[in-house]
């Protein structure tokens, strides 16, 4: 867990009215939202050292993407990031 965020998950319904998935999430801080979102294999917890440092200017939420032992892994993997520099 990251220190200092509360965890909740959120339920969803589809198109059709029907169930849709539970999505878990930590939140912290306050101030403009900003998404943490994890790629294949990681956790949210690779947010953990940046994320409280983020949440002291800005509502962090990372979203707890869970990792299926049966899944297979994607074909493809895409990586972006944007660089975060002047940080206030």
């Amino acid at each position: 867990m990251i220190p200092g965020f509360s965890y909740d998950t959120h339920s969803t319904k589809a198109a059709n009215g029907t169930a849709g998935a539970n999505i878990a999430y930590c939140v912290a801080g306050s101030g403009p939202a900003l998404l943490l979102l994890h790629g294949f294999p990681q956790t949210h917890m690779m947010w953990a050292e940046i994320a409280p440092k983020l949440a002291t200017h800005l509502t962090v939420i990372c979203v707890v993407m869970v990792q299926r032992p049966n899944r297979m892994a994607p074909s493809s993997i895409v990586f972006v990031a944007w660089p975060v520099t002047n940080f206030p």
